[in-house]
């Protein structure tokens, strides 16, 4: 698994000479162009190609902030031989290609060395760099846009919220990671237990994509989950799937349920997130396919 790709968004000259408008297959990679400035994602470093409706894909890409972990790419980008496939095409060529290479996924982390998750969770937390790392973004107004009050604040400098949905903690709690810490508390109880230290109402300015919380953090050596009663790091052998249902908070919401070999380790509001449900779950099911396979 590469590191942060080394060209993406620059300029079309600095792209192989093979780039053009759109999306470009080649041997080393994949090319997507739009108004000359493009990217090159080379297939090693591809995380997983994903079609939620069939009418635009997702490819899957370890990119620097402020762009999201993705390209997203349609029909109408595509030339050639490729058009006439559609964009199903490029998935069919990426699993074609992770196939052939024996242990392509294992063979490609086990070039590095696996880190425990007290390790992934303790480098998360200090947002370290993290090897072949997916960091599903959130909303730059998360987790609600009535989410208005603040509350108190936790010893490690995290606030907390009140809002229609109740008190919304973003910080330490027991031994979690400031950045990943989160849960809910329906009552005052919780808010009183942290020491508020003022109620006022305010209006939060959205918070640049890689100073806002994490809530789904995906890895090689596993994953990282936001739960209603905190955060949780999870090694791939404990999660079989990821799948949507209701809100065990709000039967009136969807969230993404974190299924393990014997039953549900917890669920993740989807209202976080600003793409639609159905991406942030196959986004996290082509994930860790690319890691269980």
């Amino acid at each position: 698994m590469q590191d942060e790709l080394e060209l993406d968004d620059v300029p079309i000259e600095q792209l192989p000479s093979w780039a053009h408008a759109g999306v470009t297959l080649g041997d080393v990679g994949i090319t997507i162009v739009h108004r000359r400035r493009g990217s090159l994602v080379p297939w090693a470093s591809v995380l997983g190609v994903v079609i939620p409706g069939g009418k635009k894909g997702y490819i899957l890409a370890p990119r620097r902030s402020p762009h999201p972990p993705w390209f997203i790419i349609d029909n109408a980008m595509l030339q050639g031989d490729l058009a006439d496939e559609g964009i199903i095409g490029i998935k069919r060529r990426f699993e074609e290609r992770a196939s052939q290479v024996v242990d392509y996924r294992h063979g490609r982390t086990a070039r590095r060395p696996h880190l425990s998750l007290e390790e992934l969770t303790a480098r998360a937390s200090r947002r370290e760099p993290i090897p072949g790392a997916l960091n599903v973004p959130i909303a730059a107004n998360a987790p609600s846009v009535t989410t208005r009050i603040v509350v108190g604040t936790a010893a490690s400098g995290s606030l907390a919220y009140a809002g229609s949905y109740g008190a919304l903690i973003l910080g330490a709690i027991a031994q979690l990671p400031t950045d990943l810490g989160v849960a809910f508390a329906l009552g005052s109880g919780l808010v009183g237990a942290i020491g508020g230290v003022g109620v006022g109402a305010f209006h939060r300015r959205p918070k640049p994509p890689d100073q806002r919380p994490r809530v789904l953090l995906l890895a090689p050596d596993g994953c990282l989950c936001a739960f209603e009663s905190g955060a949780r790091a999870l090694p791939w052998s404990e999660v079989t799937e990821f799948a949507l249902g209701v809100s065990p908070r709000d039967p009136n919401l969807l969230a993404l349920h974190v299924i393990g070999p014997v039953g549900s380790h917890g669920a993740i509001d989807l209202h976080w997130f600003d793409v639609p449900s159905e991406v942030v779950q196959e986004i996290a099911e082509a994930y860790r396919a690319n890691y269980t396979s």
